[in-house]
């Protein structure tokens, strides 16, 4: 019988408390007046750099809890984590309407958002492709 490779219970807990910890701290930065924001941003990052890479970040707990979750093949997984990270992107720049101090939502940083999520989704799953081969172990040396 072969042996079936699963993905342990706790790895998929952990990959979604991961998505929902980083979802949390967008909504809570989108929180945030537009002169709170420009405080915390010390490393003075361009704001669609920002959005790039946050969402890029984002990509990876992303595909890995809908990895471990469902199984999909990689196509599946790369279009509903984008699409999913891309609409919580435009979800948020909503959010930021209601945020006093802060600017209408802006069309460019969702457009970042969303290319960052396709880095973020396709990183992880070209790391996931490099890494899926069979186990060769070393040669062994004479």
């Amino acid at each position: 019988m072969p042996l079936v490779k699963t993905t342990p219970a706790c790895l998929c807990r952990v990959a979604w408390l991961a998505v929902f910890a980083w979802a949390g701290t967008i909504f809570w930065f989108s929180s945030q007046s537009g002169a709170e924001i420009e405080r915390m941003n010390f490393l003075e990052l361009w704001d669609k750099a920002a959005h790039f890479t946050i969402f890029a970040v984002g990509g990876v707990p992303m595909v890995l809890a809908l990895r471990w979750s469902f199984g999909w093949p990689p196509r599946t997984l790369f279009i509903v984590a984008v699409l999913s990270l891309s609409l919580y992107g435009a979800v948020d720049e909503l959010h930021q309407l209601t945020t006093p101090g802060r600017s209408a939502a802006d069309v460019a940083d969702w457009i970042a958002d969303t290319l960052g999520s396709i880095a973020g989704s396709l990183a992880t799953l070209f790391i996931h492709a490099r890494n899926k081969g069979p186990h060769r172990p070393a040669p062994a040396r004479d």
